[in-house]
């Protein structure tokens, strides 16, 4: 498990699932999580929980 801030966790979460912080392929909103999942050295998105009111 990883926890981290904005934007920080987002960047990580593109770097690991195609390479490039740059590409912006995932987005978190505050109070958001997502879980990614590893198999072999490719990485997945499995699911993104939004929260329902974000400020």
């Amino acid at each position: 498990m990883l926890v981290g801030h904005l934007p920080h966790l987002g960047k990580l979460a593109c770097l690991l699932l195609c390479g490039d912080i740059e590409k912006n392929i995932v987005t978190f909103k505050m109070d958001g999580i997502g879980c990614l999942k590893r198999d072999n050295k490719d990485w997945s998105l499995q699911w993104k929980i939004l929260p329902k009111f974000s400020p």
